[in-house]
Parts: C-alpha cells; sequence; structure tokens
C-alpha cells in the first residue's frame, strides 16, 4: 500500500509539472515585471487558456530547504506568512511530504472570503539540493461553506535550488481562478501584491 501511495504522488506531481512548465513556456515571452523590491521580483502573464493572468515570483532569500520544509508543512501557521490567509488546517497527511490541507482567504467588503481545498506535495532531491513544491486545489474534496466563495481552480509550483549552504533561490508560478462574480481585470490590478507580500513574509520567516 505505500508503494502504491508513492507512485500515486509521483504521477500526480509529474502531471501537476506538466500542467504548469506548459502554462509557464507559453507565457515566458510575455512576462511583466509587476513589482520588484528586496531581491523579490513578481511578474504576471496573460494566456490564452484564462482571463486570470499567470503569476511568477523570482527571488533569492537566506534560509535553507530543510527550514522551507519546515515552514511549509506548518499548516495552521500559514496564516502568519501567507498573504490574507485567515486560518488554515490539515485535512489529510497522505505520507511524507503528501497532504491536503484547507484554507480561507479573506477579502475586502462587499467581496465574500475564498476557500480552497489543496493538495500538497514536497520532493526533495538531497544530491542537487533542490526542492519542488506543487500544489493543486480540490475543490470537490469537502463540502462547500456557507458564505465562502470555494476557488474552483489552483495550480502552483515552488522550484527551489539552494545555492550556498544559507540562500535559496525561489521561482514560484501560480495559475488560479478565484471563483465568485469579481471581474478579472480587477483579480488582474492586483495580482502582484499577493505574491509579493507572501514572498516578503516568507523570506523573514526563514531568517527567524
Amino acid at each position: 500500500m505505500n508503494g502504491w501511495f508513492a507512485n500515486w504522488g509521483k504521477w500526480i506531481l509529474h502531471s501537476q509539472l506538466i500542467i504548469t512548465i506548459a502554462g509557464t513556456a507559453s507565457a515566458q515571452d510575455n512576462w511583466s515585471l509587476k513589482n520588484e523590491k528586496n531581491g523579490i521580483k513578481v511578474y504576471n502573464a496573460s494566456t490564452d487558456s484564462s482571463k486570470f493572468k499567470l503569476i511568477k515570483v523570482d527571488c533569492i532569500v537566506e534560509g535553507t530547504i530543510g527550514k522551507l520544509v519546515g515552514i511549509m508543512e506548518d499548516i495552521p501557521h500559514h496564516k502568519t506568512w501567507v498573504y490574507a490567509t485567515k486560518k488554515s488546517s490539515l485535512i489529510k497527511r497522505i505520507g511524507p511530504g503528501d497532504m491536503i490541507y484547507y484554507a480561507e482567504t479573506a477579502l475586502p467588503w462587499p467581496m465574500n472570503n475564498r476557500d480552497a481545498v489543496i493538495h500538497m506535495t514536497l520532493t526533495r532531491d538531497t544530491v542537487k539540493n533542490t526542492l519542488t513544491i506543487a500544489t493543486t486545489g480540490k475543490p470537490g474534496l469537502i463540502a462547500e461553506n456557507k458564505g465562502l466563495v470555494r476557488v474552483p481552480y489552483l495550480q502552483g509550483t515552488y522550484h527551489v535550488e539552494a545555492i550556498t549552504p544559507d540562500k535559496l533561490h525561489i521561482v514560484y508560478t501560480l495559475r488560479v481562478d478565484p471563483g465568485g462574480n469579481t471581474p478579472a481585470w480587477l483579480v488582474n490590478m492586483f495580482s502582484s501584491k499577493g505574491p509579493f507580500e507572501t514572498f516578503q513574509s516568507l523570506a523573514e520567516q526563514l531568517k527567524n
């Protein structure tokens, strides 16, 4: 059974990477730098497959892969660094580096808060000193909550490389449809704020 879970997890990660890499490749000539500060660069790009823009963050931060893994797997504390997260909780731990969790994101009135069910896998290569974190929305896995809008689509990938013993190069890409009736132009207008704030807070977490 453990072998089945391992193979299933690898297949899911492989599928996620194909989807994310394909989306990134199609947008690579269309990246627009939206914010650059404290070594954090946030880009977005239009794609043919969605009205919502693809997001990319590229940064070099102090820290180690081990510390980053600990931060990512500490689901209840995501609210301390993931932008506008109101609460987060672990639903199920499938195996090492493989879990499903719930997160609620606070939005300003009159918009309803969003919530998401996320499958996260962490794959570490100790020889190459790299880490890949894949996150995929699983909106139908649990019942929807009254008063909240369930995020219908989410696909994110962190590619992490330890470039020195205490510095990480992180490239993060995200495709998301926030759901509801919020206009795409409004979401796209503020698409760089959340990722920038998140990675700025993550950099602080890695230092501590």
